[in-house]
């Protein structure tokens, strides 16, 4: 599984910062995290844990 923190990591600098800091992102930087590691780890991303 893919560590959260790159996810994090990614959000933080690219989707906010990148794109005009707090509060001036156009897009969620958690769902941008989400979609760069899943496109970029597929596999991995796939096998998480989901709730029964």
């Amino acid at each position: 599984m893919v560590d959260g923190r790159a996810r994090y990591v990614f959000a933080v600098i690219i989707a906010k910062q990148l794109y005009g800091g707090l509060g001036q992102n156009p897009f969620n930087p958690a769902m941008i995290g989400y979609v760069v590691l899943l496109i970029s780890f597929p596999v991995q991303d796939d096998q998480l844990v989901t709730a029964t």
